[in-house]
């Protein structure tokens, strides 16, 4: 019985603390009484609005990429190597070995691809440069990374381009099927073009970026007003400064902190915008 008596004598104190409370609240001057019910009342309101915008914001929020990364401690990793590689959907020995022959053959043409210059730089760049190891390590399943990057090293350095046809430091050629991972949209002949005729407008005033506008300006303000439909425009030297003003304007004229952003993607490098998932 010593339970519930205990219960019932914090439950007589909350209720006597309470109607202290509420006295001590009635005793104050009409003013204080009233600055003291407003400041409840706005400490109310933020406590609100607080949990609002959490609770709002956790709707919006896709739980896989968090549920992943506190699963991802409890979860063994494992590398597939040797004939697990080539056996991992479970096919018979003759497949795996028929697989092994062909990879061994690959192997050897990536290699003879690369000469002695780009492999010796591939090594400073893989172990320096972190948007190599990036793109390298999540070209195929973590499964298969340590054998597929053992057998085939692709980060060659490219020096020359003819049409889609890449030339290295050492004369190898290949042909880029990606078009620089979706960005080189026109091709590299046509890239090339437009930095010469461009450099041809305005070498004569140089890279200039602060200060004189240079008079082509006015050639691409109307057209880009119109694209956009905007009444002003703003030029930056990056993506990255780009979204980092977009987002400073909207949280001034919208009175609001909170961005959207698209899980697994890339929004800049800056802190406002720099995104959870990039790097899953």
């Amino acid at each position: 019985m010593r339970a519930p008596v205990a219960a019932a004598t914090l439950s007589r104190r909350a209720k006597s603390a309470q109607r202290n409370t509420m006295d001590q609240l009635t005793a104050l001057p009409m003013h204080q009484r009233a600055a003291a019910v407003a400041f409840i009342a706005y400490v109310g309101y933020r406590i609100i609005r607080w949990t609002y915008r959490r609770l709002l914001t956790l709707a919006c929020m896709s739980p896989l990429p968090y549920g992943a990364r506190a699963a991802a401690p409890l979860i063994v990793s494992y590398s597939l190597e040797g004939d697990a590689y080539f056996r991992a959907d479970g096919c018979s020995s003759e497949v795996a070995e028929r697989r092994k022959r062909g990879a061994d053959r690959l192997s050897k043409r990536f290699d003879a691809l690369t000469g002695p210059k780009g492999k010796a730089l591939n090594e400073t760049l893989i172990s320096g440069l972190s948007d190599i190891r990036f793109t390298d390590t999540n070209r195929v399943p973590v499964q298969f990374q340590r054998e597929t990057r053992a057998r085939y090293q692709v980060a060659a350095v490219t020096c020359t381009s003819k049409g889609c046809t890449l030339i290295d430091i050492d004369g190898g050629q290949s042909i880029d099927v990606s078009g620089s991972y979706g960005v080189n949209v026109c091709g590299y002949d046509a890239y090339k073009q437009f930095v010469e005729r461009g450099w041809a407008r305005v070498k004569e005033l140089g890279p200039n970026v602060l200060g004189p506008i240079h008079p082509i300006i006015s050639e691409v303000l109307p057209k880009l007003k119109t694209i956009s439909n905007k009444e002003e425009v703003s030029f930056h030297m990056s993506g990255t400064e780009a979204v980092m003003c977009a987002i400073r304007l909207c949280r001034f004229n919208t009175r609001r902190k909170l961005i959207v952003q698209f899980a697994g993607a890339y929004h800049g490098a800056d802190s406002a915008s720099i995104s959870f998932d990039f790097s899953t």
